[in-house]
């Protein structure tokens, strides 16, 4: 849903699109245009100014944490980690990375989405 609304937007481009299932990404890069590559390729990439993190909750912290101290934009989908402790921990090295960063609930169940 992300990369689509990214995809319409005439002031930015999507350039890549990673997923642990790679016939996922593949989908999803053959929808938009966007490459398909690994996460890990992803993180300090001069190629990306931003990124938005969709993966599980539980991988969340670490990809904010390697983004962050790479300057990117983060758009994060909600919660950031069930911890409070690490959540607070991960809004310390966002600002401390001088970085923007949002984070947003994706409304998929809402009915007034569908």
């Amino acid at each position: 849903m992300h990369a689509l609304t990214i995809n319409r937007l005439k002031a930015v481009r999507l350039i890549a699109v990673a997923d642990a299932f790679p016939d996922a990404a593949q989908s999803l890069a053959g929808r938009t245009g966007a490459l398909m590559t690994d996460v890990r390729e992803l993180i300090g990439s001069p190629l990306v100014d931003a990124v938005v993190i969709t993966t599980p909750t539980d991988s969340r912290y670490d990809l904010i944490h390697a983004e962050a101290c790479t300057g990117k934009a983060i758009f994060c989908e909600k919660p950031v980690d069930i911890s409070a402790d690490r959540i607070r921990n991960r809004i310390k090295v966002v600002e401390a990375a001088g970085v923007s960063f949002l984070t947003a609930f994706n409304c998929r169940f809402d009915p007034n989405l569908a």
